[in-house]
Formats: C-alpha cells, structure tokens, sequence
C-alpha cells in the first residue's frame, strides 16, 4: 500500500492540478526522468 500511496503523491501527475501533489506542497525538485530512482536517492 505505500508503494502505491508513493506513487499517487510523487509520480502520477492528476488531472485537476496538471501537476504532481508533492510539487504543490514541498521544495522537492524531481529532475530525473525516473522518479521513482530520485526519491530512492533522496533517501541516502
């Protein structure tokens, strides 16, 4: 459930805002194509 609860709030960009919720609520920048790599890095 939380792989799933990552996904929904840092890959998959929603419909009503255009974006993904993490880039409304936090300074994180996601340069990387693979984002799921960068938040893995991030941990580190």
């Amino acid at each position: 459930m939380k792989g799933l609860e990552i996904y929904y709030n840092f890959i998959r960009i929603h419909q009503a805002i255009k974006k993904c919720p993490y880039e409304l609520a936090t300074d994180i920048k996601l340069k990387n194509p693979n984002k799921w790599l960068a938040l893995i890095r991030l941990t580190n």
